[in-house]
């Protein structure tokens, strides 16, 4: 290997291939660091100095040994990246895939920069040319990748209702990788460096870029809506109980009203049964009396509000389509859950078993619904007849009882499930729908 480097050149560049890429990779999750802020700093001062150590074992080291120092520093990389960021997995796979891609196109664009520039330079890798097209090109690529990344790519990723859609998300910039390999790299019988001075390559790797960032685009708009359209129908959960609740005490003061205007009539019948000492007949009267009074008494399923209304509004309406309608709830009056989140996810489970029953009237119609708090878990299960089998799109999400398409329903209870570290699981046997939850009350 030619040596017509500095060590300053060595160090200089050994900065540049880590610092700018891990500072742009801990920028999305600079909430969400395992450790604080300034620790997390003299981590990245000592990766950084260990980095500068494998710059210089590579540069004054054997050709055999490039290789290995070059894993090594990729494998440190991403251990000290997982080792700062406390976020879901996927979605911190993602940003370090994404930057990778990243971190290829601009090594590739500057050692075409600098043949062009100084093409007697080029050959070497760690020159002051190289480093000052790197610097330059990151300047440019990593500011236009820091504003997508703050505008378009942060909001989503602080999102927690939709976390399990990250799961499989980091597939997207594995593929533009394996893209951008396949059309470079494949086939090519040319070094890494040949290669890289080929203006043509840049130029297609560049395109491919901005066809990953524009998908990129696109799926942060989508969760985005999908986290929008997550946001109305909690709300309209919400405003549901509420008017259940309105509803309810709606009824009973009318009840209680038409009590009070009928009272005088039945009071004038009781005083002429009294003034005729006709006390056998008052007795009968005051017993039909008595049965026609509006019953006081409320329905109580457990002591918990929210449930209790959820569970009275739709034992009504499955009485009403004589559906068999069980319920063997103990869910205390308070519990470490929104209340919100706790109507979203009882709400659209009782919902769904209660019209999933109603779309097939020439069968038996049955619910089945227990919870209760165990260990510091609210486990809660509904099990209603359904004859139709469950259906998924590719995405494995459940596609809708009551309308076509996926049920917005089910991807609400998903995400605030896996927001309480909880478990949702949905099995059908025997024309019978069993869905359970389990939720960590902390």
């Amino acid at each position: 290997m030619s040596q017509g480097f500095s060590t300053e050149e060595l160090i200089v560049y050994s900065l540049l291939n880590f610092l700018p890429y891990v500072t742009v990779a801990l920028y999305p999750f600079r909430d969400s660091f395992r450790f604080s802020k300034k620790n997390t700093a003299l981590l990245i001062v000592l990766a950084s100095f260990i980095q500068i150590i494998l710059g210089l074992c590579a540069g004054y080291g054997s050709d055999n040994a490039i290789s290995l120092i070059s894993l090594v520093s990729t494998f440190l990389y991403i251990f000290f990246y997982f080792l700062c960021v406390k976020a879901k997995f996927g979605k911190s796979l993602f940003v370090l895939l994404m930057l990778s891609n990243i971190s290829n196109f601009i090594v590739s664009l500057s050692k075409c920069i600098e043949g062009l520039l100084f093409p007697d330079m080029a050959s070497d890798i760690y020159r002051w040319t190289f480093c000052v097209t790197t610097l330059f090109t990151q300047l440019v690529v990593l500011s236009a990748v820091s504003l997508f990344i703050n505008r378009i790519l942060r909001p989503v990723l602080l999102l927690r209702n939709q976390d399990y859609i990250w799961h499989y998300l980091w597939l997207v910039p594995s593929t533009f990788y394996l893209i951008w390999y396949y059309n470079i790299y494949f086939n090519s019988t040319l070094s890494s460096l040949q290669l890289a001075l080929n203006p043509k390559n840049n130029i297609i790797a560049f395109l491919i870029n901005l066809g990953a960032f524009l998908i990129y685009y696109i799926i942060a708009r989508m969760l985005s809506e999908n986290n929008k359209n997550m946001q109305l129908e909690n709300a309209n959960h919400s405003l549901k109980m509420e008017q259940l609740q309105f509803v309810n005490l709606q009824n009973k003061i009318s009840e209680t009203r038409r009590a009070r205007h009928d009272l005088r009539h039945y009071s004038t019948v009781i005083r002429s049964y009294i003034e005729q000492d006709d006390y056998p007949h008052l007795k009968e009267y005051l017993e039909s009396f008595l049965n026609v009074l509006p019953d006081d008494t409320p329905m109580s399923f457990c002591e918990n509000t929210v449930i209790n209304v959820l569970i009275s509004h739709f034992y009504g309406i499955a009485k009403d389509n004589n559906i068999d309608f069980e319920a063997d709830v103990n869910i205390p009056a308070s519990i470490p859950v929104e209340d919100v989140d706790l109507t979203v996810v009882v709400g659209n489970l009782i919902e769904n078993a209660v019209y999933a029953c109603i779309s097939k009237p020439d069968m038996p119609k049955n619910i089945i619904i227990k919870g209760k708090v165990q260990n510091n878990v609210l486990l809660f299960t509904i099990d209603n007849t359904y004859s139709n089998a469950i259906r998924k799109d590719k995405s494995g999400s459940y596609y809708s009882t009551k309308h076509e398409g996926v049920g917005i329903g089910l991807e609400s209870v998903a995400g605030i499930i896996e927001r309480y570290n909880g478990v949702l699981k949905i099995e059908q046997h025997n024309n019978v729908f069993y869905i359970s939850v389990m939720l960590q009350l902390l």
